[in-house]
């Protein structure tokens, strides 16, 4: 092998040689066929996608002995002297090395009007360009306004977004974009041969896909790996020298997780790290898992998804197709927050431990955010938020009832007890009922006093004075909810519960067996299906009505109706459809006047006074 790099041995010399960038060739070649380039160039673009190696092909173009040509020659002398850098016509700068504003006025300012001691221009090479100075910047912005006729400037960067819109105003951008991972393949199948060492296609695949789109990156690692493996590498040993698990590894681990297998899945991670696997591209590795994973639950065509051999390509969608795809955005999502922090060696596999507990423990699969979405949705809803600490399927216990002051009507309004009262607590005492001869119509005697979320709702003092009958409260429901607790307030379910599938089941046991097993599969959707009511069940059709305040819940329902159709086939051992709808309640709003008269009984319940004068203020 060459004592020279082969990133330097195989930089491109030609525009035909130069690997992708089609865009940006064709656009050079264009200027250089017509004579008349423009005065200032700005590449930006991805490290080693091939910046600096165009802008020295351009400048070999710009002054070839034969002329303004579409390509260089590579033969004159000054073409020949371009390549190796020892042009004085041509200058390089890393604009890194050189920041200050004095470096740029001694560089470029104050020569910049000297003609080309040889060549027909003078071309100015800046690469990095975002590291000058804001100073070096503006020192450098009147020249590139209005430079020399002779002079050209190209400049390179990785940051484009970090130039002033100044300099950007005043140069020709061209955008260069990274290599698709068989461009890089076809580049190392070819240094490889004509290098004289074997190179395997699979290896030729991972050492392409791990540059991420740079054909330096993977020009170094061909190197560093025929270092390691000599004349013959395989795909074993450019796995071993990078780090990587592999396809087969990703999948096993992935399936402890789809299993909720927590045990499998902490033995996989262990005998990975005992492998000598890096957990930093081990992390990359399952982001890329996981993302080809969901691309193929949604049928999306990549391009990337093409270089994927025929037999892993099989795999990938048998364990995409057990899979729904919130699951795994869901997981994509922990991988990606895990890329992050399994950079630092330290605390790497703890990251990895924490993630992997996340994704197989339903206990610590918690999304905050869901909780909070659900208990916004009972409050908004007008039940009570279930407490911190009690579990959501415990119904909480019901206050005791007193009878107190009777309406206008004649009627007693049962009055809730304040749950913290003791039960040795002696009640207090009620007065007697209203006299036609007070003034407010009731008897100057003691009413009971409360705090005042024991008083009754608003809409049941309008009932009991008599005003909008058709107002219909919020039906009272304990902490715990799902279908162990019923709605007072809905009908009960029809005979058709009791119908039978051709399976044998009854309704209502097909509910139970769906339910167990979507929770086991899916906690999020059985938190959605275990807000429904089953109505029936006819020709393998579960029928199910949701509350008219769990519309959230028939939105997601509607949304992942496939998935759980799937789900019941595989739970009932037939094919089932789920069919859902959203109950309606129609309620009679009270007037300003009747919300008036509620609010001004309940202050003489909770005051013990009478009314003076109701008059709205």
């Amino acid at each position: 092998m060459s004592t020279v790099s082969l990133f330097r041995k195989w930089r491109s010399q030609t525009f035909e040689d130069l690997v992708g960038q089609e865009a940006v060739v064709r656009t050079l070649r264009n200027a250089l066929s017509s004579g008349s380039p423009a005065r200032a160039y700005l590449f930006c673009g991805p490290r080693g996608t091939g910046k600096t190696s165009t802008a020295r092909i351009f400048a070999k173009a710009l002054n070839c002995a034969r002329g303004l040509m579409a390509e260089p020659c590579n033969q004159c002398s000054l073409c020949r002297r371009i390549a190796d850098g020892s042009c004085m016509d041509v200058l390089e700068i890393d604009a890194a090395s050189h920041t200050q504003v004095d470096k740029i006025r001694e560089f470029i300012v104050d020569k910049v009007h000297f003609a080309p001691a040889e060549a027909r221009f003078k071309v100015y090479i800046i690469d990095e360009v975002h590291k000058l100075s804001t100073s070096s910047f503006n020192a450098l912005l009147k020249t590139l306004e209005e430079p020399p006729a002779h002079v050209v400037f190209i400049l390179a960067t990785t940051h484009p977004q970090d130039l002033l819109p100044t300099i950007l105003s005043r140069c020709q951008r061209h955008d260069f974009h990274r290599l698709t991972p068989l461009e890089i393949r076809d580049r190392l199948t070819l240094v490889a041969r004509e290098e004289g060492f074997e190179l395997d296609e699979r290896a030729a695949d991972i050492l392409a896909r791990s540059a991420e789109g740079s054909l330096r990156d993977a020009l170094v690692q061909l190197e560093q790996v025929a270092t390691f493996a000599g004349l013959s590498i395989g795909e074993e040993d450019v796995r071993t020298l990078l780090g990587l698990a592999g396809r087969a590894a990703m999948n096993d681990l992935v399936s402890a997780m789809a299993e909720r297998d927590a045990r499998m899945a902490m033995q996989r991670l262990d005998d990975l790290v005992r492998s000598g696997r890096d957990l930093g591209r081990l992390s990359n590795e399952l982001v890329d898992h996981l993302r080809c994973l969901l691309l193929i639950s949604v049928k999306a065509v990549e391009n990337d998804l093409l270089g994927i051999p025929p037999e892993e390509m099989a795999e990938l969608e048998e364990q995409a197709s057990s899979l729904t795809p919130a699951r795994i955005m869901n997981w994509l999502k922990a991988a990606m927050d895990l890329q992050g922090g399994a950079r630092d060696a330290q605390r790497a596999r703890l990251l990895w431990e924490m993630m992997l507990i996340r994704m197989t423990v339903p206990e610590v699969d918690l999304d905050p955010l869901e909780d909070l979405r659900r208990r916004v949705a009972r409050l908004e809803a007008g039940y009570p938020a279930p407490r911190q600490g009690l579990p959501a399927t415990a119904p909480a216990p019901s206050p005791p009832e007193i009878p107190g002051p009777p309406t206008r009507t004649g009627r007693r309004v049962p009055q809730v007890a304040n749950r913290q009262t003791s039960p040795a607590a002696q009640p207090r005492a009620e007065c007697p009922g209203p006299s036609d001869s007070s003034p407010s119509g009731r008897s100057p005697g003691k009413t009971p006093k409360g705090p005042p979320d024991a008083q009754e709702s608003p809409s049941k003092v309008l009932q009991d004075l008599g005003w909008g009958e058709s107002v219909r409260p919020a039906p009272e429901k304990p902490l715990g909810f799902g279908p162990s607790h019923p709605d007072p307030a809905i009908p009960a379910p029809s005979s058709s519960l009791r119908a039978a599938g051709s399976s044998g089941l009854s309704a209502k046991d097909a509910w139970q067996r769906l339910l167990a097993f979507v929770k086991d599969r899916d906690r999020r959707l059985h938190a959605v299906l275990v807000e429904a009511r089953l109505n029936g069940m006819e020709s393998g059709t579960l029928t199910l009505t949701f509350p008219s305040n769990f519309s959230w819940h028939f939105e997601r329902f509607q949304k992942e109706a496939e998935a759980l159709d799937a789900m019941a086939r595989e739970a009932l051992g037939e094919p089932f459809h789920l069919v859902a709808t959203l109950e309606t309640v129609a309620v009679d709003a009270p007037s300003p006047r009747q919300e008036h008269r509620a609010f001004v009984h309940r202050a003489e319940n909770l005051f013990s006074g009478r009314v003076v004068d109701d008059s709205p203020v």
